[in-house]
């Protein structure tokens, strides 16, 4: 994705939302400092952008600096106008669980899991958000209905083993993070 970013900024360097496709690839993985540089930079190229694109880049961008009111504001203009918006969808679930609004968090997700129902990532977000809003029942069905599609989904066994250490299932818990153990090295990190 990198170099597909790069090559689209050299053939047009005013390419604002190619900035920000690189500056969420950095957020991404963890490299601040380059998705703050590239989230300036496809700021800069903000008036060649679709109203559309305009909410994504800025709403991005307030995500990453942790700026929650302006991230709900962005994105919630977004599904407003764009209902379908999956992207906005979810990140107006992610804007509000930045914002410790579990119960918001959790709303927003559900509407993000009826656009894609099957989607994994919609799923364990939805499973994750449940675990945190106290709705352990939930999060651990949803954690099992994926396994079942997925038997090695890290994110999963992590949040159905949060989910039985929640309500005292201790060893379910434990065998649970011994199974994610098993699953390479970021399976490892996690039940570390």
């Amino acid at each position: 994705a990198i170099t597909a970013y790069q090559q689209a900024i050299a053939l047009d360097p005013n390419l604002g939302r190619a900035y920000s496709g690189l500056a969420v690839v950095y957020a991404n993985t963890g490299k601040r400092q380059e998705a703050e540089k590239y989230y300036s930079l496809a700021l800069s190229h903000i008036d060649r952008m679709t109203d559309r694109e305009k909410f994504r880049t800025r709403s991005g961008y307030y995500l990453l600096t942790r700026n929650q009111p302006k991230a709900v504001e962005e994105l919630t203009a977004l599904v407003s106008q764009y209902p379908a918006d999956l992207a906005g969808r979810g990140n107006l679930a992610l804007a509000y669980f930045y914002a410790r609004n579990m119960k918001e968090a959790l709303e927003q997700q559900k509407q993000a899991l009826a656009l894609t129902p099957r989607s994994h990532i919609q799923r364990i977000n939805f499973a994750m958000f449940a675990l945190y809003a106290g709705d352990f029942d939930t999060a651990s069905k949803e954690a099992k209905s994926i396994l079942d599609e997925n038997p090695n989904f890290e994110q999963a066994l992590r949040t159905l083993a949060l989910a039985a250490l929640a309500v005292g299932h201790n060893d379910e818990a434990r065998q649970d993070y011994e199974r994610v153990k098993g699953l390479g090295t970021y399976g490892a990190s996690i039940a570390a």
